[in-house]
């Protein structure tokens, strides 16, 4: 698999879904208002906490156990129907405690969440397998396909005047289309169920359930306890942030999900220098937008939420900077996190995750009644800096990780210089109107790279990497 050539093909694909994805939220935030998205958000949170024990871990291991490169049908049928069994017992649930869900959630959507439960669930198993067949660049037209649906039928059904419902419809229609898509593309054919694999599966699942929740997990449990505490309009404008944060990491949660079958690959050959030196070279594209998005929040936060999504949402302001604070934390756990798992040891990975998801928990009840959405998103930070220092203590007696100091700290001499720089444009300009939020942000971009190009081994590397890029658009 060529590395680079997978993260040019699903970072591009990316940056197109997210830049879709933001239009689509700017229109329904400002069209919905946060009280309607908040109930949205809570639906999409339900689900996200509900694709857990739905998966086990299941989607994962298909990916392990199909890169390892043998019984791949098998492997594959096996999954998708352990997959289909975890979900029919989470809907007989869910139908029965239906009216509980819909008061909790402020509109009838029980229904609609057991048939995304299932929708979503063998979507992923399209995804994962194409990502089995060391084929994770092809998975990005179908994560762009699915965001281009959510975002066009949605603002379609919007426009007619189905509120919140109409984004839920949306999103149903993306994930049966992923599915669809993504089998259809892929070499895997299905084979006989087997029992052996789903031993095998089971095996590698047991683990890896929980430690494959990602970040983004964090995000949806604290929305479910803000929506037991506060109102949906709350809900709305934390989640609004969060989004907001997500994009900052999307480059290195592009490379988290490359590596994942190319370690697990080499893990299986046995060639343990070249893991390391991936790992390595990682760490720096993985925080350099990182950097400067942090220090770009602390200064344009309140116009940033206003202008984009309306004065209703500032009040997620200082949340907006937790996040970008907890992204340096984020950006290094999604490597080390995979590269631990992909190494055969998601034990290690379930055994943190399950003391920085219970810690999350309990913070969660104990800070957001005190602090609102704020101690919601210091209990995120709390917890995922604990999951990452529990991650790299257990990576390190498997992988020997150089840390590059001089070229973080470069990073973010370049990041302090491009604040340096905007507060004096803020000076002098009032930042009332979008174009000229954009116009202030792409300053202080091209200031924090031109700071960034001063240092030769990052310039080497930047001229190096732009070139490739471009070769492979």
């Amino acid at each position: 698999m060529d590395i680079k050539r997978s993260v040019v093909r699903l970072f591009s694909a990316r940056i197109g879904s997210q830049f879709i994805g933001f239009l689509g939220l700017m229109y329904f935030a400002r069209e919905l208002g946060a009280e309607q998205i908040g109930i949205f958000f809570l639906f999409q949170a339900s689900l996200s906490i509900l694709t857990v024990p739905a998966d086990m871990g299941v989607q994962e291991g298909i990916e392990k156990r199909i890169s390892e490169g043998s019984n791949a049908g098998k492997i594959l049928t096996t999954g998708l129907v352990l997959k289909l069994a975890f979900s029919t017992v989470l809907s007989i649930g869910l139908f029965i405690t239906k009216d509980a869900i819909n008061n909790y959630m402020g509109g009838q959507v029980t229904l609609l969440l057991i048939i995304a439960l299932f929708l979503n669930s063998i979507s992923e198993v399209a995804i994962r397998t194409l990502r089995g067949e060391l084929r994770v660049g092809e998975t990005a037209s179908l994560q762009f396909i699915r965001q281009a649906i959510w975002v066009g039928i949605g603002a379609l059904f919007v426009w007619r005047g189905f509120g919140y419902l109409g984004l839920i419809y949306s999103l149903i229609l993306g994930f049966g289309t992923v599915f669809l898509w993504g089998m259809s593309k892929s070499s895997t054919k299905l084979g006989p169920v087997s029992w052996k694999h789903a031993t095998s599966l089971w095996t590698y699942s047991k683990y890896s359930f929980i430690g494959a929740v990602g970040g983004s997990f964090y995000s949806w449990m604290d929305v479910a306890v803000i929506g037991l505490f506060l109102p949906q309009t709350h809900v709305g404008a934390y989640e609004m942030a969060w989004r907001i944060g997500v994009v900052v990491t999307l480059f290195s949660s592009t490379i988290a999900t490359t590596i994942f079958p190319q370690v697990s690959e080499w893990k299986a050959d046995e060639d343990r220098k070249r893991i390391e030196s991936l790992l390595s070279n990682a760490i720096t594209p993985s925080l350099l937008f990182v950097i400067p998005a942090f220090f770009g929040s602390i200064l344009l936060s309140r116009e940033i939420l206003s202008l984009l999504f309306g004065p209703e949402f500032v009040l997620a302001w200082l949340t907006l900077i937790i996040f970008m604070l907890i992204n340096f934390v984020q950006a290094i756990t999604e490597i080390f996190s995979r590269a631990l798992r992909a190494i055969d040891h998601p034990e290690l990975v379930a055994k943190a995750r399950t003391i920085s998801l219970s810690l999350n928990i309990i913070l969660n009840f104990l800070l957001i009644w005190r602090f609102g959405i704020t101690g919601a998103a210091i209990a995120t930070g709390v917890a995922l800096t604990v999951y990452t220092l529990l991650v790299l203590s257990y990576l390190r007696p498997y992988v020997r990780i150089e840390f590059p100091y001089y070229e973080v700290t470069w990073c973010m001499i370049a990041g302090i210089g491009m604040a340096i720089a905007v507060r004096g444009v803020q000076s002098l300009i009032v930042i009332n109107s979008l174009p000229m939020l954009f116009a202030v942000v792409g300053i202080g971009a091209v200031i924090y790279f031109c700071l960034i190009m001063i240092y030769p081994p990052l310039r080497i590397k930047a001229l190096n990497n732009t070139s490739y890029f471009l070769k492979n658009m």
